[in-house]
């Protein structure tokens, strides 16, 4: 999942202002944001954690019916601090994954189809098109 360690590090401005506003109990609103392959980063006042989690979508139901999975972590807002000091350290570690380029920069996302259909973008649409 290197594209979704990409997508990752391109919200973890975004991520770290929600979850700094979470700790400041300034906002009400939930934060969600898709890093792909239906892979969600959410912040939320309900448990003060951030919380990186795959979904699905149950058999039969619509793309807008997702489902968490178990597969994911949650992270208290003091282990997030921690991993955004440690994220330089990981990619340094681990060259493969910022050699990674977002799929969107790849040449199949050429346009608004392409990018429809590919399965990391968009995880749960369907790919027959009328």
């Amino acid at each position: 999942m290197y594209f979704s360690w990409t997508y990752l590090t391109s919200h973890v401005q975004e991520i770290d202002r929600e979850a700094r506003e979470l700790n400041k109990k300034t906002r009400s609103d939930r934060y969600h944001v898709h890093i792909g392959h239906g892979i969600y980063v959410s912040v939320s006042d309900g448990y003060m954690c951030l919380d990186l989690r795959q979904f699905y979508v149950p058999y039969g139901l619509h793309a807008n019916s997702m489902r968490p999975t178990k597969c994911g972590i949650a992270l208290r807002l003091k282990e997030w601090g921690s991993l955004l000091d440690q994220l330089l350290i990981i990619e340094v570690m681990n060259s493969e994954l910022a050699e990674t380029k977002p799929c969107c920069q790849n040449s199949d996302h050429i346009n608004q189809l392409t990018v429809l259909c590919c399965h990391s973008c968009n995880p749960f649409q369907s790919t027959t098109w009328n």
